[in-house]
């Protein structure tokens, strides 16, 4: 390789103290970068910086070019209990409410935060442990603990409730409190109301005198801003701010150009209509404009820069911006849906079907049932037996991230609830118990003397005949008349026994 083909890279580095590139680390030879801290989505979203590239010729010529880092949120922050919290910092806390409360009294609310930004920010409160689930029942979204009916005389005086709080992401982070709920009797009550009221009333009006001078801070510096800006613009020809005012029509978006200084130069970009939340952050040799995703990857437009000179000169460059895809989109069910719009479905299938029968196209993992993770679809592991239950109810969760999984950051979810019901199928012939003869054959032999009176009871299967009358709903059959010396001494009886069903099973004898 040529001497003068030899490249060298380094990083531009500011000299502030601050500056993000001091954790940075380049290759000089191969140009490779590493980080030498983490970064904090929380503190730091996004930054830039730049990298110089030169070979060893005489003199030697270089390069440069801006990199653009963004940083990809994780779960690392762990849910803080606010309420209860105990004088030594634990999260604990007593509630005192009177024996004489009714259903849906509202006991205290336990309030935590976390520091995550976003999906994984999302909290969810659970009842851990609690000494009676008739008493107290916890709402999962807000945390606020309530009576579920009213108190008795047999009920325990005091009650610890162990609320579980966990946050939202991929590997989700928790934290407990402790709530220790004490029943005690009105007036007892009433007068440890009137303590925490008069406690409360003194921290009320210590807060009121605090907001009074914030307030008075902040009117102050807003007034002395409103004035200073009518100042800059009084300062300004009409012509020049005229000139560079920027054009809206009704649709909330830029007609003609967005312009910005910088020093003594100005900016103005033309192109394609840009929402007038897009951005235009400056830069050395670079400048970025962040737009949001309109489902196309890259955007070209043209910058013109202008000076204050007569005649105007200036100068334009293009600029391309490759959008960046965000995981915005939670999944939706499209099936199964019912009238009300809510994702519940009703399947009905026959009870005898086989291994692998395609119950729907939405399911979870369970014992009878089975879901293909990636089309959806719910099949019998096994045929069904006489003590499965009649109704299954399948809940389906639907996330773009784990399960079903892409590469969203967040990961979204949704779910969906499927209830199965098995319908019975004329599948079994009747059996004949009895008669049985020693063969296995439906025959028997029953012997009843001559002389019985109408109505006797011969045995418990039978057809019409003169002599002889069948009960077609328990099988018994009976005898009409009495017996003559003209009635045969034997009788041949042949019972067909059938089921109710429209196909109709029948077994003879």
């Amino acid at each position: 390789m040529d001497d003068n083909a030899a490249i060298s890279y380094y990083i531009v580095r500011g000299g502030s103290k601050d500056d993000v590139t001091s954790f940075l680390n380049i290759n000089s030879e191969n140009g490779q970068i590493s980080a030498l801290k983490s970064f904090d989505f929380e503190t730091l979203k996004t930054f830039q910086f730049h990298v110089l590239a030169t070979d060893s010729g005489t003199p030697s010529l270089s390069s440069n070019v801006t990199v653009n880092v963004f940083i990809l949120d994780q779960n690392d922050n762990a849910p803080v209990i606010l309420y209860p919290l105990s004088s030594n910092g634990s999260a604990e806390g007593v509630e005192e409410i009177p024996r004489n409360v009714n259903a849906g009294h509202l006991v205290t609310k336990v309030r935590a935060y976390d520091a995550d930004i976003g999906y994984n920010g999302w909290l969810l409160f659970s009842l851990q442990e609690v000494t009676d689930h008739s008493l107290f029942g916890l709402d999962r979204y807000t945390g606020q603990i309530r009576t579920l009916r009213s108190f008795t005389e047999t009920d325990e005086a005091e009650h610890k409730l162990v609320i579980l709080v966990k946050d939202n992401g991929n590997v989700s982070l928790s934290a407990t409190a402790t709530v220790i709920v004490k029943l005690v009797e009105p007036k007892e009550a009433f007068a440890a109301s009137d303590v925490k009221s008069a406690a409360k009333e003194d921290e009320d009006n210590n807060m009121t005198f605090y907001l009074m001078i914030t307030l008075g801070s902040v009117s102050v510096l807003f007034i002395i801003s409103i004035i200073v800006l009518i100042a800059m613009q009084c300062s300004k020809s009409t012509d020049y701010t005229s000139k560079y005012l920027q054009e809206t029509n009704y649709d909330g978006t830029l007609c003609h150009s967005i312009q910005y200084r910088s020093g003594d130069k100005r900016y103005m970009l033309v192109g394609p209509r840009m929402s007038i939340g897009s951005t235009i952050v400056p830069g050395s040799h670079a400048n970025t404009l962040v737009l949001p995703d309109r489902r196309t990857t890259s955007e070209e437009f043209q910058v013109v820069a202008t000076d204050s000179g007569t005649p105007s000169l200036s100068s334009n460059v293009t600029v391309n911006v490759f959008i960046l895809d965000q995981n915005d989109n939670a999944p939706v069910i499209l099936y199964p849906l019912s009238s009300n719009g809510s994702a519940e479905g009703v399947e009905e299938i026959p009870r005898n079907v086989n291994v692998g029968h395609l119950v729907t196209k939405e399911v979870t993992d369970h014992s009878l049932f089975g879901l293909d993770r990636y089309t959806g679809q719910i099949r019998t592991l096994r045929s069904f037996t006489e003590t499965d239950e009649a109704e299954h109810k399948l809940v389906i969760l639907v996330k773009d991230n784990v399960v079903a999984t892409d590469s969203g950051t967040p990961s979204l979810s949704s779910n969906v609830t499927v209830n199965v019901f098995i319908l019975d199928q004329n599948d079994n012939a009747p059996v004949i118990l009895y008669p049985l003869s020693s063969n296995g054959s439906a025959e028997g032999v029953e012997e009843i003397p001559r002389n019985v009176n109408a109505g006797h009871l011969v045995t418990k299967e039978v057809t019409d005949h003169s002599l002889f009358g069948l009960d077609r709903y328990t099988g018994q059959i009976r005898t009409l008349r009495s017996f003559t010396e003209t009635d045969e001494a034997e009788h041949k009886v042949v019972i067909l026994v059938k089921d109710n069903e429209v196909m109709t099973l029948i077994m003879g004898q």
